[in-house]
């Protein structure tokens, strides 16, 4: 439990706010974090997106964005921020910090060999082989294998049923035509802070080690192959399969079931669309590659994916060529769709689009025959530049709504 003149004095540590609202009851206690499904008088809740003033629940604080109304019926504080899901992070790491385990659980299976740094948590059920290295503060969670010479860094988190270090799928045709396993002589090093969920997998080198930089962050049902190098600061989510020898840059971003073939290299600040598929090497950093071959279609702007809808960038030189009304109409309505609230389609409006935003804009708009060059789309940052691009294309005549009904 906290007052919220303590959330308030956090805040302005944290220079998310500038200043305590006025007329604040400092000393209410919130009790709990809630969802916005189940909000309680003295819980916290936050909001990624802006609400309707009917859907703004009925909680001690919401934290929310800068545009968000109040509803004058509720006693809820509203915290007006630029980016609620990082505050909302920060807030819970101070005020609800996880709990810190150490201490080796008896079932554990340790070779006499492996070195264990400070700290170390070690839970039921794990086996972990010779020769093994792991740093201090680390956490394994029960039920993990940590097959032979796995270096694992510090603060590094691997969650129940991982697998590390196992044979990668290796294999070579013998004389006779019959597939035979070529030995694995290389292991696994693992950076500091790096995040490994449950049930995945991150197998062994043949010769060189498979390599996971620091504070990479893989979820639950990964597959990473043997002789795979993941730089820093990646995130690999459920269900992707990394093929061997496969090079992941620096803050990388891999979505949902996204297939990485086996010795292609990307480069860093790359981004995989859900359920794609990469069959080639890219060449540069700052793209988002999506579909089956995977091809690049925006920018991704690292750092952007987690900012806020609102944020406000500043915007210059935009056209003075006027939309015409069905236009306007129908890219306002493809706009309200994604972002689930209702926008003004101009040219002064410098409401910042988030990159996944920009590419389901741009889908919408190959369905209607209606193409964007990739440098174009490289420019969309708020809808006031969409409004530029799209007025151009009309002057030039490459522009128009085969549906007129908007």
């Amino acid at each position: 439990m906290f007052s919220v003149d303590e959330l308030l004095d956090f805040l302005i540590e944290k220079k998310y706010i500038e200043e305590k609202p006025t007329e604040v009851n400092g000393n209410v206690i919130i009790e709990r974090f809630s969802s916005l499904a189940n909000p309680t008088e003295s819980s916290l809740c936050w909001a990624k997106k802006l609400l309707n003033v009917n859907d703004i629940p009925d909680c001690a604080v919401l934290i929310c964005l800068p545009e968000q109304e109040h509803d004058p019926d509720l006693e809820t504080l509203m915290i007006h921020v630029a980016e609620p899901r990082r505050v909302f992070g920060d807030v819970v790491e101070k005020f609800c910090p996880e709990k810190e385990l150490t201490g080796i659980s008896p079932s554990a299976e340790i070779h006499p060999s492996v070195k264990l740094g400070k700290d170390v948590f070690i839970g039921p059920k794990c086996v972990i082989a010779e020769g093994c290295e792991i740093g201090d503060k680390t956490r394994i969670d029960a039920n993990v294998t940590i097959y032979d010479h796995v270096k694992i860094g510090k603060r590094c988190h691997i969650s129940s049923g991982a697998v590390i270090g196992a044979d990668g799928h290796g294999y070579y045709l013998d004389e006779n035509k019959r597939y035979k396993k070529i030995r694995h002589m290389g292991g696994v090093s693992i950076g500091d802070d790096v995040d490994i969920g449950a049930n995945s997998c991150v197998d062994r080198g043949v010769l060189d080690d498979t390599q996971i930089g620091d504070n990479t962050k893989i979820d639950n049902l990964v597959q990473v192959a043997h002789n795979v190098v993941i730089g820093e600061n990646c995130i690999i989510t459920g269900g992707c399969q990394i093929g061997g020898s496969a090079k992941i840059g620096n803050n990388c971003w891999l979505s949902l079931a996204s297939v990485i073939k086996n010795g292609i290299s990307l480069f860093s600040e790359t981004r995989v669309d859900m359920n794609s598929s990469v069959f080639n090497s890219n060449k540069v950093s700052n793209e988002t590659l999506f579909g089956t071959p995977a091809k690049k279609t925006i920018p991704y702007y690292l750092g952007t994916q987690f900012s806020s809808d609102s944020q406000l960038l500043q915007k210059s030189g935009l056209s003075q060529i006027k939309i015409p009304e069905n236009i306007n109409n129908y890219v306002k309505k493809i706009l309200c769709d994604i972002i689930e609230h209702e926008v003004v389609f101009t040219k002064d409006n410098n409401y910042m689009l988030k990159s996944l935003d920009v590419l389901r804009i741009i889908m919408e708009f190959e369905e209607n025959k209606i193409s964007i060059s990739f440098d174009d789309v490289t420019k969309i940052k708020t809808i006031g530049d969409l409004y530029d691009i799209i007025a151009n294309l009309y002057k030039k005549g490459d522009f128009a709504v085969v549906n007129n009904s908007f």
